[in-house]
């Protein structure tokens, strides 16, 4: 599903005090089959529509967005049959291997007509926090991959 993350929200002064501003740092990680700019005109659409309805109440409201940036497009699942097979093919025994739901440039190789998959060491969910980690082992085992891989795409793949 596209989503719409708020990953940060600052505002006001002290607890005991109304907040005169708030400010809201958020993302949008769309589908593959939208644009950011129809995510982002919906959501605009609906900050219209709920500071009309506040005005209405007397209710001093502004909402202003800034997009940043917009260029990362979603990864399909689409033209990529070769390479996700080439690679299944020298993958350890017992590999995770699953669709994922976060972003990453691969939308922007395939955009170029390259077929893309996303693969590497270690989990997500040890990803983006404060003790971040992968395992020496892990490291190893995707090193022990990319030799095999590099092995094997020193002669044509038949796929």
């Amino acid at each position: 599903h596209t989503s719409l993350h708020v990953g940060k929200i600052k505002g006001g002064t002290a607890i005991n005090i109304m907040a005169r501003e708030c400010q809201f740092e958020w993302e949008i990680r769309h589908l593959p089959t939208e644009t950011f700019e129809e995510v982002y005109g919906r959501f605009s659409d609906y900050c219209a529509t709920l500071s009309e309805a506040l005005s209405a109440q007397g209710k001093t409201v502004e909402i202003i967005t800034e997009p940043l940036n917009v260029t990362v497009p979603g990864l399909a699942d689409r033209d990529n049959q070769q390479v996700l097979r080439l690679a299944q093919d020298h993958l350890p025994d017992g590999c995770c291997q699953h669709a994922v739901a976060y972003a990453t440039e691969a939308g922007q190789f395939q955009g170029q007509g390259l077929q893309t998959i996303i693969l590497g060491p270690g989990s997500i969910a040890q990803a983006h926090q404060p003790d971040e980690y992968i395992e020496t082992a892990q490291l190893d085992e995707c090193s022990a991959f990319m030799q095999r891989l590099g092995s094997a795409l020193e002669t044509p793949y038949s796929g």
